[in-house]
């Protein structure tokens, strides 16, 4: 046993890292009246070609999608 009550958390995020899947916050800037849907994007869906047609076709005529900037 370690005296280290924190080391499970260590090793986890060790092991987060190793498997890739650490992913650190990036600043998104944005243009007023766009919807960004890349600042919450734990789940990875910024980018996903079907949820942008769907949000693209159900947004009210004045907001605008934000292009994919990647």
């Amino acid at each position: 046993m370690t005296d280290d009550p924190y080391q499970w958390l260590s090793e986890s995020l060790s092991t987060i890292h190793r498997a890739g899947w650490y992913r650190s916050p990036r600043l998104v800037q944005t243009t007023p009246g766009w919807l960004n849907f890349a600042s919450n994007d734990y789940l990875g869906l910024a980018h996903d070609p079907q949820l942008r047609a769907a949000a693209q076709e159900r947004s009210p005529p004045t907001a605008r999608v934000a292009p994919d900037r990647v």
